[in-house]
This record gives structure tokens, C-alpha cells and sequence, in this order.
């Protein structure tokens, strides 16, 4: 499974909107705001919102802070890509990521 994280733009956001009627969803983040949220967020210095795809599709949404040399995430999947390992293959982008300078390409579009 080939996960690609590139920054969160606001489609991406309209996209994972929907994702919050699923009630499991919003038990576990929060309300369909939360990807908006996310997007305002990181323009602010050390915060960073990404769009996971798989084969050009969206399949989830992290948000990363980082300060100094540690970060701190959360992701959403979309429902029906759950449990087929996603969110580990994203988690590890992730962490591939965090180890890199911070880019200004990782800002929202």
C-alpha cells in the first residue's frame, strides 16, 4: 500500500467534510468543522494539515504540530477505507516527514 501526503487544500476539506456523518467519526474527532479547523490551523507557524492518497484518491487527512524535535498527530481516515491498514501507512508517511525540514509546500494551498 503506497500512501502520498501532500498538503490539505480546501477540495480536500469539502471531501473529508462528509466523512463526519458517520457517527464513529465524529465520536472520535469531533464535529464536520474539524477539517476546516485543520486547514486554518496550519497557517500558524509549527502546524501543518496534509491529504493522504492512495492511487490519487483522498483516503485521510493529519494534522501534524511539531516543535523542536518532537510532533504531535491526528488523523482521520475515511470510513470506508478503514481497517485495511491506512492509518499506519499514513502514520509512517508521517514520520518520514517529521524527520524532513519543514517546506513551505507542507502549507495549505
Amino acid at each position: 500500500m503506497s500512501v502520498v501526503l501532500r498538503p490539505l487544500t480546501e477540495r480536500d476539506v469539502r471531501v473529508a467534510e462528509a466523512w463526519f456523518a458517520e457517527p464513529e467519526t465524529r465520536w472520535r474527532i469531533g464535529d464536520a468543522s474539524w477539517p476546516r479547523r485543520l486547514l486554518a490551523l496550519a497557517r500558524e507557524p509549527g502546524r501543518f494539515a496534509f491529504a493522504a492518497l492512495e492511487g490519487g484518491a483522498l483516503v485521510a487527512i493529519a494534522d501534524v504540530e511539531r516543535e523542536d524535535e518532537r510532533a504531535a498527530a491526528a488523523l482521520v481516515v475515511a470510513p470506508e477505507q478503514r481497517r485495511r491498514g491506512l492509518g499506519r501507512a499514513v502514520l509512517a508517511a508521517l514520520r518520514v516527514a517529521q524527520r524532513q525540514p519543514p517546506r513551505e509546500a507542507s502549507r495549505p494551498g
